[in-house]
């Protein structure tokens, strides 16, 4: 919308340039005055055209970045999740305290366990001792 009333600005203030010229001959102080207002009337037409450059840019920064987040969400869900299945294949009944992507802390039969991930595999340690580990899908 900007792009197209910079255009039409830039338009008009370019006809008023014309006018000016054709009015040289007949009237100096209108001509030069009409002049001095199309080529403010050109720039502002340029700053309308120049903003709506500026604004698709924007938008286009914040999509991408909208973008970005939702990948990583969803891999980290990914990771999380094949944490989870592996953990309920091996400790039914487990109850997961605390998850973020690469370590946390389940309960399991009253006790506690810890878990790590590291190069796809989860390794379950109960107070600081390997217990187990599991190769992640």
């Amino acid at each position: 919308m900007n792009l197209l009333l910079g255009i039409i600005i830039f338009a008009i203030g370019f006809i008023i340039v014309l006018i000016a010229i054709l009015m040289i001959d007949k009237r100096d102080s209108i001509s030069t005055f009409l002049f001095i207002i199309a080529i403010g009337v050109m720039l502002i037409g340029i700053i309308f055209a120049r903003m709506t450059k500026n604004i698709k840019n924007e938008s286009l920064i914040e999509v991408d970045t909208k973008a970005e987040s939702v990948t990583e969400t969803q891999t980290e869900s990914a990771a999380n999740s094949a944490i989870k299945v592996a953990l309920m294949q091996n400790y039914p009944e487990a109850e997961i305290i605390s998850n973020d992507l690469q370590h946390g802390i389940f309960v399991y039969n009253n006790e506690n366990y810890n878990f790590e991930v590291e190069d796809n595999i989860l390794f379950i340690k109960q107070d600081k001792k390997l217990i187990k580990y599991i190769y992640l899908n």
